[in-house]
C-alpha cells in the first residue's frame, strides 16, 4: 500500500508496487505539473501497451514519483 509519495527508477520496484496496489495510484514524471505527465493506475486493471510505453520512458527519464491517488470530493 502507497500512503505518501514514493520515488522508483526501477521497473522490477514499480512493478512490485502495482501487484501490491489495493487503491488507485497516480505516476508522476519528476517536474510535472498541472496534470501533465501524469499517469492514472487503478489496483488489479491490467496495462495497456500505451501506458506500458510511457511508464518504460518514465523510467529512463529519471523514475517515477508514486503516490495514492485522492479523488476530488468537493470542489474549492
Amino acid at each position: 500500500m502507497v500512503s505518501r509519495s514514493d520515488r522508483r527508477r526501477d521497473r522490477d520496484e514499480l512493478a512490485e508496487v502495482l501487484r501490491g496496489a489495493t487503491q488507485p495510484l497516480l505516476l508522476k514524471r519528476p517536474r510535472a505539473f498541472a496534470g501533465r505527465g501524469q499517469q492514472r493506475v487503478y489496483a488489479h486493471a491490467m496495462i495497456t501497451d500505451k501506458e506500458q510505453s510511457w511508464i518504460t520512458a518514465s523510467l529512463r527519464g529519471g523514475g517515477l514519483i508514486v503516490e495514492p491517488l485522492v479523488e476530488l470530493m468537493l470542489p474549492l
